[in-house]
């Protein structure tokens, strides 16, 4: 889970990577919430 963080921090150059980690990690947390 913290790598997932870490890869999505360092993508902040581009906006469209950035938004696309933030949705990533939302589902991610989502998802372990159902669990």
């Amino acid at each position: 889970m913290q790598q997932i963080v870490i890869i999505a921090t360092t993508q902040t150059e581009d906006t469209a990577h950035n938004e696309v980690g933030l949705i990533f990690i939302s589902f991610q947390i989502y998802s372990e919430n159902l669990l």
